[in-house]
């Protein structure tokens, strides 16, 4: 029977010694395991995205360009739920900056082609203007000026013979759509002085010289043309100024005029209601 001593003695005997070798490798295993671990936690991770190209980066550092780019941005977003808060921001920004005159212009003139291209909101833009008025900001030169640079857009001198029925090509395209602008424009535009004299920012002189010269336009084009787009465009440019009017005195002036031209021969029957509902306004209950 072999003794508890003897299979000791036989376990001592017969042990393993440890590989050198593999203890080596194993421990320089678990250094480098460490070392990649500590570099991983210093490379900031990068995002799954694509890098964006380095000129669309770059943004402007001029003062000025960052200011106009933020009050085009509050302009675009003004609302009538809004109307406070806009031209609040606004306005400070402008009282920090009285003495910057291109920027000044700049702002107004944005102002002024907002308030014509987006009728919508063209009360809106005419209040803030009157705002800035009473605000004591110098904007009255360049209101005028740009009222003087943009009735000028009414006095027509342009072929009367415009006609797209024919084969539509570049050419006549092109010029589709810019007499479609032009027509936009001039409408937008009677509108806004229409509400410009509302909020009694102009004289009546600049209205009645607008409203002379849609009427004269309509007689000439009339005479020539009495189905073409320019007697359209004026007519709509007319009931556009005077329909935004809330001083009628001003249409009632007009109202022997309008009944000529009402009755004038060829005058297409939709432009012939406009100038009965402008001559016989309804009643608001």
């Amino acid at each position: 029977m072999t003794s508890y001593e003897e299979i000791i003695n036989y376990r001592k005997a017969n042990t393993l010694k440890p590989n050198e070798s593999l203890d080596l490798i194993f421990k320089k295993i678990a250094e480098n395991i460490i070392v990649s671990a500590k570099t991983t936690e210093k490379e900031p991770q990068k995002s799954w995205r694509a890098e964006k190209p380095a000129f669309l980066k770059k943004v402007s550092q001029n003062k000025d360009d960052i200011l106009t780019a933020d009050i085009n941005t509050m302009l675009n977003k003004m609302s009538p739920k809004n109307f406070e808060t806009i031209t609040g921001s606004i306005i400070e920004i402008l009282s920090k900056n009285r003495d910057n005159i291109k920027f000044f212009e700049f702002t107004i003139e944005n102002i002024f082609m907002k308030a014509v291209t987006q009728s919508v909101y063209c009360k809106h833009y005419t209040q803030f203007i009157k705002m800035l008025f009473e605000q004591e900001f110098n904007v009255e030169d360049i209101l005028m000026e740009k009222c003087d640079k943009f009735k000028h857009i009414l006095k027509e001198e342009e072929d009367t013979s415009r006609s797209y029925s024919k084969q539509v090509t570049t050419e006549n395209y092109s010029k589709f759509c810019k007499d479609l602008k032009d027509k936009n424009f001039k409408r937008g535009y009677s509108q806004f002085v229409g509400e410009m004299y509302n909020k009694k920012l102009i004289s009546r002189a600049i209205v009645a010289e607008n409203i002379e010269i849609c009427v004269s336009n309509v007689k000439k084009y009339l005479e020539t043309d009495p189905k073409g787009a320019s007697v359209e465009d004026n007519v709509i440019c007319l009931i556009s100024l005077m329909t935004t009017l809330e001083d009628k005195d001003i249409v009632t002036d007009y109202n022997e005029q309008l009944i000529e031209l009402k009755k004038s021969e060829g005058l297409p029957k939709r432009l012939m209601f406009m100038f009965l509902d402008i001559l016989n306004p309804k009643k608001k209950k």
